[in-house]
């Protein structure tokens, strides 16, 4: 989850879904902060295990849409190769179970709309990219995911705000 006022978007980078937890959680504050009314939003990488690397290389590809030949079935999760982006709470059944094939058309859907939606965030007065690397969630989500290992070193973080910021054609606070 994310968050957007008049002015303002408050975006997760998705590293964990713990980002957008913490935007959830803490609306009133941020609006107080602020000094603006903002209220939860959908962004495109609410809810995603997005490694740093991964996202570096996706705006350095100029952040494009995902194909079928790109989704695979895991291990742990719907998997988007080459960027090691997993995906959550996607590609699932009513039951919960992932399948990529059947839910292929719908997530392709949603994702272009979010991308899309992204993109006009560079549109806004003032846009904070929240990204949460906490060592807790991140050991946890390579227990429970089967991911091998999450790294966070910030000097391929100073590089994704470089490219962030060539995506924007304007800073990016992060």
């Amino acid at each position: 989850m994310s968050a957007g006022g008049e002015n303002t978007a408050i975006v997760s980078l998705g590293m964990s879904c713990q980002s957008a937890r913490q935007i959830r959680k803490s609306i009133d504050v941020l609006s107080a902060s602020l000094g603006e009314q903002v209220k939860p939003d959908r962004s495109f990488f609410d809810g995603l295990i997005a490694p740093i690397t991964g996202m570096c290389r996706l705006f350095e590809d100029g952040f494009p849409i995902f194909s079928r030949e790109q989704i695979i079935p895991g291990p742990g999760e719907p998997t988007w190769q080459p960027y090691g982006i997993r995906f959550l709470h996607h590609f699932r059944d009513e039951a919960g179970t992932a399948d990529v094939l059947v839910q292929f058309e719908e997530n392709l859907s949603r994702f272009s709309y979010l991308r899309q939606k992204f993109l006009r965030l560079r549109d806004r007065a003032r846009v904070i990219f929240l990204w949460c690397p906490t060592p807790r969630t991140t050991c946890w989500m390579s227990r429970e995911k089967r991911i091998s290992r999450l790294p966070f070193p910030i000097r391929n973080w100073r590089g994704c705000k470089e490219l962030l910021t060539g995506l924007w054609a304007a800073p990016a606070n992060i």
